[in-house]
C-alpha cells in the first residue's frame, strides 16, 4: 500500500523538545481523501480491524453548525486524530469532525501492535501522535519520513519564510500523503490532564435534572456546562461522562488532551482572544464512543464478569509488584484459559488472545473458522491433527530470532570480543524451517481440507523453497552439535579455509608447547626442570609459568642475569612470564584464539545477513503457523468441552437449546443441568417482518409477536439466575470468535455488542461508592444499546434503597421495551418482586418470565433442607427468593432463621411490621421485669427490716414493672 501520510512535526530528535508547533494548510491544497479502493476490505485473510462507522451519541437533534462563522470548505472537512502507542501493544485513539463537532473515543485496544495504526480509516487530515512513540510507528504513517535531499532543504528554507516560527520537514512529492502528522511531548498525552479537560467540555443535551456531586478536594469548575452554574465539581461532570465513553482507558483519554490542546492551539491562532467566534470554531458539543469496525464492542466490565480473560498473581510476591518487566501472572480459571493450554506456539497463544479480544461481527470470517473447526475435528483428520500439534510444539516466534539476529544479540559468545548471534538461536531457526516444510506436508493430509483459507495459506503463501534454503545453510555452516556441547557457535570444517587452517594449528598447541617447554628447560637448573611449563591464554599469548616459593614469595626461577623474565602476573602458587621464545611465538602464531573467534563471528554474522535477506518470508510463516495454532486450539477445545457447531445468522436473535456454561461445567464435579434461551430483538425500522425482503438465513421458530425480546428471570438465590445470564451471554461470545459453542444446538444472530451490568470491581483509587459504579455501568450500556446488542442486568439497584432499587429497575426495564423496533436482546434477573406485584411493568408480548426451578418440602425440620435446588429453566415468575434458607446453609444461627421467618409470615400477611418489631418477645419482658425488681430493691431504704422490704416488692403486680 503507498504511503498516505504527510510528515510534519517538531524535531524530533530531541525528546525534550516542549516547543509549540502550529499545523497550517498549504494555501489553495485541499487535504486528499482516502479511495474505496484504498481501504482494507475486511475478510477472512485480514487480521487488522477496521473503525465503526455505526455510531451511539448522547446529544440533542442535529442543528446547523456555525452558520455565523466563515470558515473555508478545508476546515469543514478537517478530521483530527490523535493516537498512542505502549510498548506493550496497547493503543489508544480519538478522533474530532470540525462540521459536527463531535469528539470519538474508543477503549483502549489490547494487543494491538503498530500495525493497528494502520487500520484506523477515518479519513484524518491530521495526526497527532506522541514524540515517545518507536520510531517503528513513525514509518508506519510515513515510511518515507527522514528521507531528504539538498532540494528539499532548499524547499524548507523557502516555506521557513512563508510560515515563520513552525517547524516543517517537507519530503520529496509533498502532496503524496493526504495527512499532516505532527507530533507532541508526552505531557500533552497525560491522561489526569486530559481528564481535566473534558470535564470542562460544554456538552450538549446534558439531563435537565441537575444535581452537583462536590467532594473533598474536588476541583470546582467555572460555568463547566455553560448554563450559570458555577459551583460544579470536576467529579460530578467526570460521572456524567462515565455514562458516555470509558474513563478507564488511559491511552485514549490522553489522546483526547493531546486532540483538545490541539485545537486550542488552532483556535488561538486563527482569532483573537476573548472574541465572539473563539467560542464557537472548533467546540466540542457531542462524545461519542466508537468502536473498531467489524468487531463486537465488549468492555473490559463484560469481559471480566463473563470471566473471558483473568490473569492470576504469582504466589511469590517478588513477582507481582509494578515494573518494567512482566509481572509472574498467568491466565487464570477463565474461557480463555481454556484453550490457552491448547495452543503449542507462542505466536499461536499470542493469535489466540487476539481473537478472544476481537469477537467478529462479519459473518464470512465466523462462518470460515467455524468451517475449519469442522473439518480438522473430522474422526479422519485426527491423526493429522495430532502430526501438526506435535509439529507445532518446535516452532518458535520468528518475531524473536529476527529481531535478536537484527541486534546481533549473542548467547555464550567468545572470550572479550562482541559475540555473534547466539547458537540455541540458530538450532531454533534450523527447527523452525525444518517443522514449517514438515507442516506444510501434513496439512495436506486434511481431508476435506483443500478449501479452507488456513490450508492454502500455509500451501500458498509459506514459501517452502526459501525455507529450505534458510535450513540448509544453516545446516552447511554452522555444527549444532558443537555448539551445544561449547555453548557457543562453532563453525563446520570445510567453510573456510583460512579457519580451518588455524583451527588446525590451534588443536596442535598442546604438543607444540610441551615441545617448547622441555627445550626452556635446558637452561634452567635440573632440580627445577619438572615444575616449568608453557602455557597459552587468550588475548595474552604466550607465558612459561614457574612456581611460587612460599618462603620468599617469589619465583623459584625468573631467567638469568643476561637474559632476564619479563614478570606478567601471579597467583598464590605460579608465577607467569614472557620469555623471548614466548614473544617469537606471539610474533608467529599472533593471538590465535582471538582470531578463530573473529572469524567465525565474521561467518556467523554473514549467514545472519543471508538470513534477513528472507526476514519477510520467515516472519510470513511465523505468523501464518500461529494463525494455523490458534485455529487448531479451537478445533481441540470443541472435542475436548463437548461443543457444538452454531448457526449463525443476520437475523436479530438467539435461540439456543441445551446450553451450558462452559466455566461452570469444567468446574462442577457432578453434571451440568442445560437449559434453553429464545431472545428476538428489534427488527428495525426497515424490516416489516424476520423473514421480510429474502435476508433472513431461516424462519424464526414461533411466530414473531410471540418472540420475546427481554427475559426477567426471578426465583431463590442460589438458584442458577446469574449463571444462567452469564451463559447466554458467553454461548454468543463464544460464537462471534468462531468457536463451536457448549450447547446442543445454537442459532446465533449477528451481534454487535455485549454489555452487562453484573459485577462491581471496587477500588480504593476511584472515589465511587458501589452503587455510583453500577449506575456508571448501567449508564454506559443504556447509551451504547442498539437493536442487535445482548444487555444482562444481574440484581441492578440492590446497592440502594430498595423503594429507589425497585424504581430504577422498573424504570430501566420500561425504557428498554418502549424502544419496540429498536429495543436490545435483554436479559435481567431480579428480587424486587413488588416490580411485578405493583404492575410497575407494562404488557407487552416483548417481555416474558422466568425462574430457575425449586422443589419445596415444607415438612422438613431443617431450613436448609426445605428446598431442593433443580437449576431447571421454567417459564413463569417465582414469588419467593428463600433467602432464609440460604442464610441457614451459610451456618446463620437458628434463632436469627425463626425470626426472619416470623418477620416475612408477617409482611406476606400485610401487618405493620414497624408494630411488630416494637413489640417486646416474652422472653425479654420477663427478662426485663426481673431487672426492674433488682433496680427498685437497691433503691430501697433496708436498714430497718429488710426482709419486709423485700416481701412487699414481690408482692406488687407482674405488670407493674413492665408499665413502668
Amino acid at each position: 500500500m503507498p504511503p498516505r501520510y504527510r510528515h510534519w512535526s517538531s524535531a524530533r530528535s530531541s525528546k525534550s523538545s516542549q516547543q509549540s508547533s502550529v499545523s497550517r494548510r498549504v494555501p489553495g491544497r485541499r487535504p486528499l481523501s482516502l479511495s474505496s479502493t484504498s481501504t482494507l476490505q475486511a475478510s477472512s485473510d485480514s487480521q487488522l480491524p477496521v473503525l465503526d462507522d455505526s455510531r451511539h451519541s448522547y446529544s440533542s437533534p442535529s442543528q446547523p453548525r456555525l452558520p455565523e462563522l466563515q470558515l473555508d470548505d478545508d476546515t469543514f472537512d478537517e478530521v483530527i486524530m490523535a493516537v498512542d502507542l505502549q510498548r506493550r501493544g496497547t493503543v489508544g485513539c480519538s478522533y474530532y469532525v470540525v462540521r459536527d463537532e463531535k469528539l470519538y473515543c474508543m477503549e483502549d485496544i489490547q494487543l494491538g501492535g503498530v500495525d493497528i495504526v494502520e487500520a484506523f480509516y477515518i479519513d484524518p487530515t491530521v495526526i497527532i501522535i506522541s514524540t515517545k512513540v518507536t520510531d517503528a510507528v513513525v514509518h508506519q504513517l510515513d515510511p518515507d519520513a527522514g528521507n531528504f535531499t539538498l532540494e528539499d532543504q532548499d524547499r524548507e528554507s523557502e516555506w521557513a519564510e512563508f510560515f515563520p516560527g513552525t517547524a516543517l520537514t517537507i519530503p520529496d512529492h509533498q502532496y503524496r500523503l493526504p495527512f499532516i502528522l505532527e507530533q507532541r511531548p508526552p505531557s500533552e498525552f497525560s491522561y489526569e490532564a486530559a481528564k481535566t479537560k473534558i470535564s470542562h467540555l460544554a456538552l450538549e443535551g446534558d439531563p435537565q435534572l441537575r444535581c452537583n456531586f462536590v467532594m473533598t478536594g474536588d476541583k470546582i469548575l467555572s460555568d463547566a456546562a455553560g448554563d450559570g452554574e458555577a459551583n460544579t465539581g470536576q467529579q460530578s461532570c467526570l460521572l456524567r461522562l462515565a455514562g458516555l465513553i470509558d474513563l478507564d482507558s488511559n491511552l485514549t483519554i490522553g489522546c483526547a488532551g493531546a486532540l483538545l490542546s490541539y485545537l486550542q492551539r488552532r483556535r488561538a491562532a486563527a482569532y483573537l482572544p476573548g472574541g465572539i467566534d473563539t467560542q464557537h470554531v472548533f467546540r466540542v458539543s457531542t462524545v461519542e464512543m466508537f468502536s473498531l469496525k467489524e468487531t463486537m464492542f465488549v468492555n473490559s466490565d463484560t469481559l471480566h464478569c463473563l470471566r473471558i480473560l483473568e490473569n492470576e498473581s504469582h504466589p511469590n510476591s517478588h513477582n507481582q509488584g509494578p515494573g518494567k518487566i512482566p509481572s509472574g501472572s498467568k491466565e487464570g480459571l477463565s474461557v480463555y484459559g481454556l484453550f490457552h493450554h491448547l495452543a503449542r506456539t507462542p505466536q499461536g497463544k499470542h493469535r489466540l488472545r487476539q481473537i478472544f479480544l476481537r469477537p467478529s461481527v462479519n459473518l464470512d470470517v465466523i462462518e470460515d473458522r467455524l468451517e475449519i473447526i469442522r473439518t480438522f475435528i473430522r474422526p479422519e483428520n485426527s491423526e493429522a491433527m495430532n502430526t501438526l500439534s506435535e509439529s507445532l510444539k518446535a516452532v518458535g516466534n520468528m518475531h524473536v530470532i529476527v529481531s535478536s539476529l537484527k541486534k546481533g544479540v549473542g548467547g555464550a559468545g567468545f572470550p572479550g570480543k562482541t559475540g555473534g548471534p547466539s547458537n540455541t538461536l540458530w538450532s531454533r531457526l534450523q527447527r523452525f524451517t525444518f517443522f514449517a516444510l514438515s507442516i506444510s506436508d501434513a496439512i495436506r493430509e486434511i481431508n476435506g481440507g483443500a478449501h479452507l483459507p488456513i490450508v492454502k495459506k500455509v500451501l500458498e503463501r509459506i514459501e517452502r523453497h526459501h525455507l529450505a534454503n534458510v535450513g540448509k545453510r544453516i545446516s552447511d555452516l554452522i555444527d549444532l552439535d558443537a555448539s551445544a556441547e561449547e555453548s557457543r557457535t562453532i563453525i563446520k570444517a570445510g567453510v573456510d579455509e583460512e579457519l580451518d587452517r588455524m583451527k588446525h594449528v590451534f588443536e596442535g598447541l598442546p604438543s607444540l608447547l610441551s615441545e617448547v617447554a622441555r627445550k626452556i628447560s635446558e637452561k634452567v637448573p635440573a632440580s627445577l626442570q619438572t615444575f616449568l611449563n608453557a602455557i597459552y591464554y587468550p588475548q595474552i599469548g604466550f607465558l612459561v609459568t614457574v612456581p611460587l616459593e612460599r618462603t620468599t614469595g617469589e619465583a623459584v626461577y625468573a631467567g638469568n642475569f643476561d637474559n632476564p623474565w619479563e614478570q606478567i602476573f601471579m597467583t598464590e602458587d605460579q608465577v607467569y612470564y614472557k620469555t623471548d621464545e614466548m614473544r617469537e611465538m606471539d610474533d608467529h602464531f599472533g593471538d590465535l584464539y582471538g582470531m578463530i573467534s573473529e572469524r567465525e563471528i565474521d561467518i556467523s554474522h554473514e549467514l545472519a545477513q543471508y538470513i534477513l535477506g528472507y526476514e519477510e518470508v520467515i516472519v510470513q510463516a511465523s505468523d501464518i503457523l500461529g494463525e494455523l495454532d490458534s485455529l487448531l486450539a479451537l478445533s481441540q477445545g470443541a472435542q475436548t468441552y463437548n461443543l457444538h457447531c452454531p448457526n449463525m445468522t443476520q437475523d436479530n436473535l438467539i435461540d439456543i437449546k441445551g446450553g451450558r456454561h462452559i466455566l461452570q461445567e469444567y468446574a462442577l464435579s457432578a453434571k451440568f443441568v442445560p437449559n434453553d434461551t429464545l431472545l428476538v430483538g428489534g427488527l428495525g425500522p426497515r424490516e416489516s417482518s424476520p423473514h421480510a425482503g429474502g435476508t433472513s438465513s431461516r424462519r424464526f421458530p414461533t411466530d414473531e409477536a410471540d418472540c420475546p425480546s427481554m427475559l426477567i428471570l426471578t426465583g431463590p438465590n442460589y438458584s442458577g439466575k446469574s449463571i444462567y445470564l452469564t451463559q447466554v451471554a458467553l454461548i454468543v461470545y463464544l460464537a462471534h470468535i468462531g468457536s463451536f459453542v457448549p450447547a446442543e444446538s445454537a442459532t446465533i444472530g449477528i451481534t454487535d455488542k455485549i454489555l452487562s451490568r453484573v459485577s462491581t470491581r471496587e477500588t480504593v483509587s476511584r472515589s465511587q461508592s458501589t452503587f455510583m459504579i453500577d449506575l456508571q455501568q448501567m449508564s454506559l450500556a443504556l447509551n451504547l444499546a442498539s437493536r442487535r446488542s445482548l444487555l444482562i442486568v444481574d440484581e441492578f439497584g440492590k446497592g440502594t434503597d430498595s423503594s429507589d432499587g425497585a424504581g430504577l429497575a422498573a424504570a430501566i426495564l420500561t425504557h428498554l421495551l418502549g424502544l419496540g423496533a429498536d429495543s436490545p436482546k435483554v436479559l435481567a434477573a431480579t428480587h424486587f418482586h413488588e416490580i411485578f406485584e405493583n404492575n410497575l411493568l407494562p404488557q407487552s408480548p416483548q417481555l416474558a418470565f422466568g425462574h430457575m426451578e425449586v422443589c419445596v418440602n415444607d415438612t422438613a425440620a431443617e431450613p436448609e433442607d426445605q428446598v431442593t435446588y433443580l437449576y431447571n429453566f421454567r417459564d413463569g415468575r417465582s414469588n419467593s427468593s428463600f433467602g432464609a434458607c440460604c442464610a441457614a446453609m451459610n451456618g446463620i444461627p437458628v434463632e436469627i432463621i425463626c425470626r426472619a421467618d416470623d418477620l416475612i409470615a408477617m409482611a406476606i400477611r400485610g401487618e405493620d411490621l414497624v408494630a411488630a418489631c416494637a413489640s417486646m418477645p416474652v422472653a425479654e419482658a420477663e427478662e426485663l421485669r426481673e431487672a426492674q425488681m433488682a433496680r427498685e430493691f437497691l433503691e430501697q431504704e433496708i436498714f430497718g427490716d429488710p426482709k419486709a422490704k423485700l416481701g412487699e416488692i414481690l408482692k406488687l403486680p407482674s405488670n407493674h414493672f413492665t408499665n413502668t
